[in-house]
């Protein structure tokens, strides 16, 4: 730990043996002692009072999660602070669902690529994970990342700079 404690450039989580849903219950269970024991109020409890209490409270963000073994699932590892890029309605200036329609399966969809950690899966399994298959996947982290710096949100805006 003493060679590590001023790290400021990077962190690893590696998890084996470890279950999401367990932290997320540890996390509920720790926040509604702290109501009990009247440290805190019941209503002021949102989600950045449970994160305060998960295993992980105390690194960065997640920006990558990777799952060897190639089985397209997302496991039970960090599943709060994996908030996986998701597709959000296109909306019209007046902030309307473009086609006028309530019912979201009519809405056109873009994907945001601005939110969340990464998510990639690797054909590869665990003791045999290596470089070869690591610097591709922080090849792309870091295109998506240049992305966002250059205001690029979404596939189509990105699709459109490279007509």
């Amino acid at each position: 730990q003493a060679l590590t404690a001023k790290n400021n450039r990077g962190v690893i989580n590696i998890a084996f043996s470890y279950s999401a849903q367990e932290e997320i219950a540890s996390a509920i269970t720790e926040t509604v002692q702290e109501t009990t024991h009247q440290r805190l109020s019941a209503s002021s409890i949102n989600m950045d009072t449970v994160a305060s209490h998960l295993y992980t409270t105390h690194t960065p963000p997640l920006d990558m999660l990777v799952r060897s073994s190639g089985v397209n699932r997302i496991s039970d590892y960090l599943l709060w602070q994996l908030i996986i890029n998701s597709s959000k309605y296109v909306k019209d200036d007046k902030g309307e669902r473009k086609d006028g329609s309530d019912h979201s399966s009519q809405v056109d969809l873009e994907r945001d690529i601005t939110e969340g950690a990464a998510y990639h899966i690797v054909p590869t399994h665990w003791p045999d994970f290596g470089m070869d298959d690591m610097v591709p996947i922080i090849l792309k982290w870091q295109l998506g990342e240049f992305r966002k710096f250059l205001g690029l949100t979404t596939e189509t805006q990105v699709g459109n700079l490279l007509k």
